[in-house]
């Protein structure tokens, strides 16, 4: 994410002929590519209520916009912050803020997206950062001493755009149905499926259906932990300083360019480092946590094909998917020690080796399938490391390092700039929520939500912030740290305006199927109802989506059933009566087992009064 300005100006090296002048050049005088205006001061924040958090973030994230027009193409996107960052467009940062604008505005989300897969390569490749801002020709110039070309970077980065593009069509289905939302499907489930096998067929190149990263920087996790041994760092330093670390960072964007020509199949094939070189010029990296979302990430396409029509593509997705998450269950799992780990080639054997360090990403496999991780090692992964106060379940959760590592450091120094060994993130804890949620381990994840929440509030809206203090660290107002509003919104604590966005989530893997009833079909397990074919009237069924939704707020249906101690066989038109009185809370039922989720509650009421108007509402 830094390297924009941290990388030096090589630019005498495009004419060397010797390595060892960029060697040499590495001890000139640091010079950013292309000079920086100094950051403005920090503004004031309130974030002292729910609703200011939101509109605090939305007040930065307006701030952060950048429109106009470059190499005769349009482009409309929101910078990560007005400080530190450059006024360019990064991939994973651009998929959060996608996130959190189609609760407001899902134009600006699908603007966004639009922007970014303008400069999708030939291959399928999105670039993790593309160079929207405005520079001379001469800063322009100094863009190829590191990349092939001036106008996007070489690298990719943490695959995320499948959860953007679900909210986009939710947001869409919401505020325009569900032609306008096939319609944005269409478009875009394309060029996100070739960006997922540019991922499949460049990275996964072992013949193991695990991805590599080429860099720190292509997780977004720069100075991870996690990646010292494949940095060549010696597990006894574990807390290497910045002179030892961050260099190789940009000794390696030097050899990829210099040594290779960033010919990433040649990068990926190289069995070792080069030895006598005086460069680092060697890494490789299985993340477990990129190799989790790249997983989910094709299911979740998968869905969005089939709710779409598309068979073919979506058995494509499914299989490519499962292929990746049965990988990471039977090579990235210890069930020793009932945790996941990352996977590395020693820089001078190229053996592959089992990284050492607990990190966030350790967590991330809760993403995947019950298929593939079964409720078994995600109760152990739960139990043992996210809510175990000596791991991460701190003050202010979720730390990107486990607190018992001798690697942990919860305080980020500006003068270091290693970022992401300690500290908490937004999209990591977005993510960790994201996972809990779909696995139904629903009082987890409103803790969580409960104590970022609590860490916004005490502190506003920055970069990064200790775990255990809440003092915040960074740019202000980054956008990736607005992901908060997506789960404020989602689980009720602020309430959503016009036509739910929650319901929309639900009704979403559902387009095109308006066979059978599954008022009808309840009980039954909500996500076999939400999965089957036969789900909806040609009438939206308002009141199996009400039923769906509080079943998912309480654990699954069957737990519903259980808490209410309703009997498993009843009557047609006595279920139906059941249903309709708990969703009408005659008895006080539906308020207590709700009791956390009053803007859910209140959106089941509206969407129930909507069930019996007369004319459907689709």
């Amino acid at each position: 994410m830094q390297q924009q300005w941290a990388l030096h100006r090589f630019s005498e090296a495009r004419s060397a002929a010797s390595v060892f002048v960029l060697l040499a050049l590495l001890l000139q005088p640091v010079c950013a590519v292309g000079e920086r205006a100094p950051d403005p001061p920090a503004p004031p924040q309130n974030t002292s209520t729910p609703a200011q958090v939101v509109s605090t973030c939305y007040d930065f994230l307006e701030s952060h916009l950048c429109a106009g027009e470059l190499w005769g193409l349009p482009f409309h996107f929101y910078r990560p912050s007005l400080q530190k960052y450059s006024p360019d467009q990064w991939l994973w940062d651009s998929g959060s803020h996608m996130i959190v604008w189609s609760h407001r505005n899902v134009t600006n989300s699908i603007l966004d997206l639009r922007t970014m897969l303008q400069m999708q390569q030939p291959d399928g490749r999105i670039p993790e950062e593309i160079f929207w801002g405005n520079r001379t020709d001469a800063q322009r110039l100094e863009l190829l001493d590191n990349w092939s070309n001036e106008r996007a970077c070489d690298l990719t980065q943490m695959p995320v755009l499948p959860w953007s593009l679900r909210a986009i069509i939710n947001a869409t289905l919401a505020t325009a149905g569900p032609v306008a939302a096939q319609k944005i499907a269409e478009e875009f489930l394309l060029p996100l499926i070739k960006y997922f096998r540019w991922w499949r067929d460049t990275r996964a190149v072992d013949g193991d259906d695990l991805v590599y990263v080429l860099h720190g920087w292509e997780s977004g996790l720069d100075a991870s932990p996690a990646y010292d041994q494949a940095y060549g760092i010696p597990e006894d330093v574990p807390q290497p300083p910045y002179l030892l670390l961050y260099p190789r960072f940009e000794e390696l964007i030097l050899t990829y360019k210099f040594l290779y020509g960033w010919n990433q199949t040649a990068i990926l094939h190289a069995p070792h480092a080069i030895d006598g070189l005086p460069l680092f010029n060697f890494f490789h990296m299985k993340d477990v946590g990129v190799n989790s979302i790249y997983a989910a990430g094709w299911a979740l396409l998968g869905a969005i094909a089939e709710s779409i029509g598309q068979a073919g593509l979506a058995a494509e997705c499914y299989a490519s998917g499962n292929a990746t998450a049965k990988a990471i269950t039977t090579k990235m799992f210890d069930p020793q020690t009932r945790r996941f780990f990352h996977l590395y080639k020693n820089v001078h054997t190229g053996e592959e080796k089992r990284a050492s360090q607990n990190t966030v990403q350790t967590l991330l496999p809760l993403l995947l399938p019950v298929l593939n991780v079964g409720k078994d090692i995600a109760d152990d992964i739960i139990a043992g490391d996210l809510t175990n106060t000596s791991k991460y379940w701190s003050a202010f959760p979720v730390p990107t390092t486990s607190m018992d590592s001798p690697s942990f450091n919860p305080v980020f120094s500006e003068s270091d700039d290693l970022m992401w060994r300690g500290p908490t993130w937004g999209f990591t804890n977005w993510f960790v929520i994201e996972a809990l949620s779909s696995r139904n381990y629903t009082a987890v994840a409103d803790a969580l939500v409960q104590r970022w929440l609590a860490l916004v509030e005490k502190s506003g809206i920055w970069e990064q912030y200790n775990p255990i203090t809440g003092d915040p660290y960074g740019a202000v107002g980054l956008g990736m740290s607005t992901l908060i509003v997506d789960w404020l919104y989602r689980t009720g604590i602020v309430a959503t305006s016009g036509k739910s966005v929650l319901l929309a989530e639900l009704k979403s893997t559902w387009l095109g199927h308006v066979a059978g009833n599954s008022w009808d079909i309840w009980p039954g397990h909500f996500y076999a109802i939400a999965r089957s074919k036969h789900c909806c009237t040609p009438r939206a069924d308002f009141l199996s989506l009400s039923l769906l939704v509080v079943a998912g707020c309480t654990g699954g249906s069957w737990q519903l059933q259980f808490q209410l101690d309703w009997p498993k066989d009843v009557e047609r038109s006595e279920s139906k009566r059941m249903k309709r009185a708990l969703l009408r809370d005659r008895t006080g039922s539906l308020a207590r087992l709700m009791k956390s989720r009053g803007g859910v509650l209140r959106e089941v009421c509206t969407t129930l009064d909507s069930a019996e108007a007369p004319e459907a509402m689709v």
